[in-house]
């Protein structure tokens, strides 16, 4: 009797829940979206809907032992598997993504080389005093090197 009037209660609240949704959508009712909305009415069916799910499941020990199990052997047989694709996935990632990075790299300072543009945007012209006893040659940089001075 307790599981029928418990299938039933979840029959009735998966009936208002698809009106809820169906309902609002298709042909614009919004009363369920306002009462779901308050909480004078989602506190109290979310009580009873955990009081029934708890008196449901108290006569079901054996179901929850089994489910128990159950997720235990998946977790035991997953874990492992999970972790061996994902390092996969990490050591694939890394290698791709180095190579694609090099790559990319590369063609750009290729076209930063290809577009390098000189603009002049400022020459400071600097006066050299020259001697007719002295040879002293004037660099690009303008900076005198003394290795090259010679004395006539």
């Amino acid at each position: 009797m307790r599981i029928g009037v418990t299938m039933s209660a979840i029959v009735v609240t998966a009936g208002i829940v698809f009106l809820f949704c169906r309902g609002r959508q298709v042909i614009g009712i919004d009363f369920f979206w306002e009462l779901y909305s308050e909480d004078w009415f989602i506190i109290p069916v979310l009580a009873v809907a955990f009081g029934l799910g708890v008196s449901l499941f108290r006569d079901l020990t054996r179901a929850i032992d089994n489910i128990t199990q159950l997720l235990h052997w998946l977790i035991k047989l997953l874990l492992p598997l999970v972790l061996a694709i994902w390092t996969l996935l990490l050591v694939t990632f890394e290698a791709y993504t180095s190579r694609r990075t090099v790559a990319l790299a590369s063609e750009i300072w290729q076209v930063v080389q290809d577009e390098q543009l000189y603009i002049p945007i400022h020459h400071q012209v600097l006066n050299w005093g020259m001697k007719t006893a002295i040879d002293f040659p004037v660099q690009p940089e303008d900076q005198p090197h003394f290795k090259f001075l010679k004395f006539k």
